[in-house]
């Protein structure tokens, strides 16, 4: 039976719209507003040289009668840092290519990466793993995606995890550990095969690992602690967006994918799942809010029962 197309837009968590929004309008409000403090560098230096050099004056009386020059040179070292760095490279040109050497380490990370599963990997195709590239096919276009991105699967050493990427003007890609999905074709547990597949599908259709979307999040996954007030919070909205694209796919209210992530290959389809929601969700806990707050994913629990409950998922704090 074909895989009914889906609208991945009405899945996607309110939370994420409202973050990506955030990162997209502070993100050109601060580079358009560095960009003019570039055109004006003279001034600027100018107004904090001359301030550093007001504030070394009034602190030490002895050096009103120096030179500007003189002064400098007894200035702190930091302070001397600074406009060394500002004279250097707070310049239009070194701005604007800004946003061009983030681009370009994207391509060489994600390529780097694609480059990896073409070495150590196997491809998944029609000839290799058919009714897995099949269904992978079938998904990838029922969520939208027009050509079908390269899928592989790589020697995980016991790790179960997937993920996908893209490299920029190149292909999308994606990957299933080896022992992921050598314990959805055993157990033929296509449900769950459907929903990690499906999960990372959304990832492409969503546009979270197109280029455009890391260049304009960037700054908000590194840079503390505004990561941990967006850039960590977006990470976990995200993927209770994708796992609402993989629900829409298996329709398992199980989540046996996910239960896998959390008991393991061996035990998760013997899991009594309200238990663990009891346990693990209804109970609540600070500590496990602090290991949520400080994860690029959301509690798998936490994601099981936003699931089992249809609800979006609580990115800060556990939803009930």
């Amino acid at each position: 039976m074909a895989q009914q197309t889906i609208d991945v837009g009405k899945l996607r968590h309110p939370v994420e719209r409202w973050l990506f929004g955030v990162c997209v309008v502070v993100s050109v409000v601060l580079f358009v507003g560095i960009l003019l403090l570039a055109f004006a560098r003279d001034e600027v230096i100018a107004v904090y040289a001359g301030d550093a050099l007001a504030t070394y004056r009034q602190a030490n009386p002895e050096a009103a009668n120096l030179s500007d020059e003189e002064v400098m040179e007894l200035l702190p070292a930091e302070e001397r840092e600074t406009i060394a760095l500002l004279e250097e490279y707070l310049s239009p040109v070194t701005i604007l290519l800004v946003p061009v050497g983030i681009v370009l380490l994207v391509v060489w990370s994600f390529g780097r990466e694609y480059g990896k599963l073409r070495a150590n990997a196997v491809r998944i195709t029609a000839r290799q793993f058919p009714e897995v590239h099949a269904m992978w096919a079938e998904l990838t276009r029922a969520v939208g995606i027009k050509e079908v991105p390269h899928l592989y699967t790589i020697n995980g050493n016991g790790d179960l995890n997937a993920f996908a990427a893209c490299v920029p003007w190149h292909r999308n890609f994606s990957a299933i550990y080896s022992d992921l999905l050598e314990t959805c074709l055993r157990n033929e547990d296509w449900d769950s095969l459907k929903f990690i597949l499906g999960h990372e599908a959304g990832h492409i259709r969503l546009g979270h690992v197109a280029w455009w979307y890391i260049l304009l999040t960037f700054i908000y996954q590194l840079a503390f602690p505004i990561n941990y007030l967006i850039g960590l919070p977006l990470g976990r909205a995200k993927e209770y967006s994708c796992d609402k694209v993989g629900h829409a796919m298996a329709q398992d209210r199980d989540c046996k994918g996910l239960l896998m992530l959390t008991a393991g290959k061996h035990l998760y389809h013997a899991m009594d799942v309200p238990e663990h929601i009891e346990e693990s969700v209804d109970q609540g806990g600070l500590w496990l809010t602090i290991v949520n707050f400080m994860s690029t994913h959301p509690v798998l629990a936490w994601r099981i029962n936003a699931i089992r409950k249809g609800h979006n998922g609580g990115v800060i704090f556990r939803r009930a």
